[in-house]
């Protein structure tokens, strides 16, 4: 009878041990799925920022190829709607008239989280009628114009040249 106490007194010692080992393995891990989450959520949110400034800069792009586009359709219908623009304001698309048309006014645009511009400047040409940015001639029959769109402490810029070819 002492023998079976005895060994049912180190049984019962194993057997507590034995719990202390499947608690701490417990912990790590739980540990290991926690650290394992937290970086799968971390790449998660990481991912859906940047997803986000993507969507941003595809739309800002395409807001500057539309306005450049727009002033390019109102140059080929008159000359006369960009000639006498003033050199350096800000100005805006908007749509107007019957049908309907493009047209510019001055100052910039908010279109949530975008703010638009378009700058009109002067061309300057050298004695081989290249573009030049500085001295030179004046073209009065060419314009440079800038469109800037501004997200987010980021922007996109595009130029183009307009010359009154008619």
């Amino acid at each position: 009878m002492v023998r079976i106490k005895r060994n049912n007194y180190i049984n019962s010692l194993k057997s507590i041990h034995n719990n202390g080992f499947a608690i701490i393995e417990i912990l790590v891990i739980s540990s290991v799925v926690v650290i394992a989450f937290a970086g799968i959520m971390t790449f998660y949110s990481f991912s859906l920022k940047a997803t986000k400034q993507a969507e941003y800069q595809t739309k800002a792009l395409n807001l500057a190829i539309q306005n450049i586009e727009a002033v390019q359709a109102m140059r080929e219908e008159s000359w006369n709607n960009i000639a006498n623009l003033t050199i350096g304001a800000n100005y805006h698309l908007i749509q107007a008239g019957e049908p309907i048309k493009w047209s510019l006014e001055q100052g910039m645009q908010t279109q949530e989280p975008f703010t638009q511009s378009i700058i009109f400047e002067k061309v300057y040409r050298d004695m081989d009628d290249d573009i030049i940015s500085i001295g030179g001639t004046e073209d009065a029959s060419s314009k440079k114009v800038t469109t800037t769109i501004n997200w987010q402490n980021k922007n996109i810029t595009l130029s183009a040249y307009l010359m009154n070819w008619k």
